[in-house]
């Protein structure tokens, strides 16, 4: 299953899994973006990297995971990328963490 949808979707969605070792919090942005802030808990893969695919490899394919950037299109490339390699639970906030920031929701 694959979804698209909103920032408070996505805040629902987090808050409900959040003692949920089945869910995780997938930022793509560059290390630097994510160094300057971060939704909590969140696991930075930067989708442009050369190694993304290696890394991505590396992750649990039957966990749930929150897919998110800055404003939606590196995250939905990294959507597109983990579907053929069996990730079958994926939630893509498609607004991105700029909409997420602004919306005064929490940031690490």
């Amino acid at each position: 299953m694959i979804q698209n949808i909103s920032i408070e979707e996505a805040k629902n969605l987090i808050e409900t899994n959040k003692d949920n070792a089945g869910f995780a919090i997938l930022d793509v942005r560059t290390k630097d973006e994510f160094d300057a802030g971060h939704i909590e808990n969140a696991v930075n893969l930067d989708v442009m990297a050369p190694d993304f695919t290696d890394k991505l490899n590396t992750l649990d394919k039957n966990k749930t995971y929150l897919v998110h950037c800055q404003r939606g299109a590196r995250s939905a490339r990294a959507v597109e990328i983990m579907k053929p390699l069996g990730f079958e639970n994926i939630y893509h906030m498609e607004q991105g963490f700029g909409d997420w920031e602004s919306k005064g929701y929490p940031v690490k």
